[in-house]
């Protein structure tokens, strides 16, 4: 067992590495793309069933996969990703790709590229010898060692970054950040970096907005200032249910702060520094429900930083005066080690004030919501000074908690999962319907129904194989006893395409209005429904009326029609009884009151009686 990630690919990641495979397939599929699956066949660097013919031969969207196992060492240059792939290798303890300390191993400039179950390692370039990322980039259960640049060892991201369960060790950069230097937007979730050195962020330098969560960052060294951490200038940085040990630094042995720093619910002890162990701090820093203790000989905090409450502080440095806070306190921590979870946590130990330290109403995240999982994915809130109240502990680590489900192990439990049974951790819903876009049938129209009647996995919504349905609440012809004369027309209706609906160039069309359209034999007239909020398809209301001439006798044909701008329906529209009723202020020349009704699937004629 490594020392601090359990195992480089362990049993529950390698499901969840296939399920990052799984969620990828679908979601191209939704969108109606056919995929490709490539077997890289030899561990040469070149040449037919090597990876870089893969890359070479692959076409956007495709899966790459291997049947071999072992070390691929590049000698021609790097791997350069530039279309939209997955790489799926077999786990980061069975396959390994290496620079070969000559050169980089990936430079990512594909629109969506995913690489999971590798150890990338020996990378050698100015920037990101690992991975110099431009794009958007999906890392899970990889392993990155052993990379030496001036920026960004590991990882430079300048693009969209998410980093999954993936263990970071000895890189080194002259300069910035040797895990991962960050100038765009990296999430970075259930991941340790340790042993890895820099002049300054010895394991992250985040120069752009990133997350951090449950994630252990230890003895790691910054020549300079943040042996952890550098947050820079104009930088934002959430830390959520992380712990930071044992770094070491000139400044900030744990984390230096020039930017907007939010730390929730994270654990900072061992970090050592000549100014502020664990924090250095000049620019804006907030936290909540965070231990801060024994780091060093000296202050913990140097700078100001502020309290949103219940924080923990062994000495007096971060001045804490929110709701809550207890200064000069020691926690009572145990070592840094396997308490169980992806990563190593301190432990509480017997006694602790930290225990049911926390906000009796719950530990929130950053935005403000509750956290229902400590670090290790264990359940918040428990009781665990057994008073008879369940209140969350103050720090990563929860006492008496136990594993919350969480199906496809991507640390969102399958509660509050969007899509519980894919890998999916951003929970990215772009059509806000509900379901996340790693499950969603169609993935750009507002669809929480999921209808797919021709079960070719791709929603109704986006084969052209639904329609919207309409529904006329009410159109009213009156006319007087004759059946002729000038009459008042009033039309209200709802469109409805939340279980089914039109394409997408349809919904958009929608918030132009929609015009109903009545006419038959003597009538002539076309009032507008406008329908101005179905931008994203949901169910929109609207009403209209009209003053026109017209005549009905028995036997007339009354039809209604609905436009849109560009398309006219039907057919077909209606999936929904369609209601017209014609009426007069008296009886016609046959004694009878002329009406009218529609009602059916496609019909919308009908015939007055």
């Amino acid at each position: 067992m490594h020392a601090l990630l359990r195992g480089s690919m362990p049993p529950a990641s390698v499901s969840a590495a296939a399920a990052v495979l799984l969620a990828a397939s679908l979601l191209l599929a939704a969108r109606g793309a056919a995929a490709t699956t490539i077997n890289v066949t030899t561990l040469a660097d070149a040449g037919a069933g090597s990876l870089r013919q893969a890359i070479a031969d692959a076409a956007p969207g495709d899966t790459i996969n291997f049947a071999v196992s072992g070390s691929i060492v590049l000698t021609s240059g790097p791997l350069v990703l530039d279309k939209t792939l997955l790489i799926a290798g077999p786990g980061a303890s069975a396959l390994a790709i290496s620079g070969n300390r000559t050169q980089p191993v990936f430079t990512v400039t594909g629109s969506e590229v995913s690489l999971f179950g590798l150890t990338v390692r020996d990378g050698r370039s100015d920037q990101g010898a690992g991975v110099f990322n431009s794009a958007t980039l999906t890392v899970a259960d990889c392993t990155f060692s052993g990379h030496r640049t001036f920026t960004g060892a590991a990882i430079e991201n300048s693009g969209g970054l998410g980093v999954y369960r993936c263990l970071f060790t000895k890189n080194h950069t002259d300069v910035y950040g040797s895990g991962i230097h960050n100038t765009g937007t990296a999430r970075i979730v259930d991941s340790t970096f340790e042993d890895n050195d820099a002049d300054s962020g010895g394991a992250i330098f985040n120069a752009g907005t990133a997350t951090l969560s449950g994630s252990t960052l230890a003895r790691n060294l910054a020549f300079a200032s943040g042996g952890a951490i550098r947050n820079a200038d104009g930088a934002t940085l959430s830390i959520i249910n992380t712990t930071v040990s044992g770094n070491d630094a000139v400044g900030g042995g744990g984390i230096h702060n020039s930017g907007t720093l939010t730390i929730v619910s994270s654990t900072l002890t061992g970090n050592t520094g000549l100014a502020g162990n664990g924090i250095l701090n000049n620019g804006a820093a907030l936290l909540r429900h965070v231990i801060i203790a024994n780091n060093g000989t000296g202050a913990n905090c140097s700078g100001a930083v502020s309290s949103a409450g219940y924080n923990l502080d062994s000495g007096a440095s971060c001045q804490l005066n929110g709701p809550g806070d207890r200064g000069s306190t020691d926690p009572l921590l145990g070592p840094l080690g396997d308490q169980g979870g992806p990563t190593a946590t301190h432990e509480l130990l017997p006694g602790s004030p930290a225990i049911d330290g926390g906000d009796p109403a719950g530990c929130t995240d950053t935005a403000g919501g509750l956290l229902f999982r400590d670090q290790r994915g264990y359940t918040r809130s428990v009781d665990g000074d057994a008073n008879g109240t369940a209140v969350c502990d103050i720090g990563a680590y929860e006492v008496g908690a136990v594993p919350l489900p969480d199906a496809d192990d991507d640390g969102v439990i399958d509660s509050a999962d969007n899509c519980p049974i894919v890998f999916n951790p951003d929970q990215a819903d772009g059509d806000g319907d509900g379901v996340g876009d790693a499950c969603d049938n169609c993935v750009d129209v507002f669809n929480p129904a999921q209808t797919d009647a021709n079960g070719n996995g791709i929603g109704d919504l986006c084969d052209g194989t639904a329609v919207p349905s309409l529904t006329l609440s009410r159109v009213q012809l009156s006319a007087d006893s004759s059946g002729r004369g000038r009459g008042r027309i009033s039309i209200s209706g709802t469109l409805d395409t939340t279980a089914a609906g039109g394409a997408s160039a349809f919904l958009g069309a929608l918030q132009s209005g929609c015009t109903v359209n009545v006419s038959g034999a003597g009538l002539g007239v076309s009032e507008t429904i406008e329908f101005p909020a179905c931008a994203k398809a949901r169910r929109c209301t609207g009403n209209g009326k009209a003053t026109a001439r017209f005549t009905v006798r028995a036997g007339n044909l009354v039809r209604v029609s609905v436009t849109a701008p560009g398309r006219t329906f039907p057919p077909p529209l209606a999936s929904a009884p369609i209601s017209v009723t014609l009426s007069t202020q008296g009886a016609d020349q046959q004694g009878a009151t002329p009406s009218c009704s529609v009602r059916g699937r496609r019909s919308q004629t009908a015939v007055c009686k």
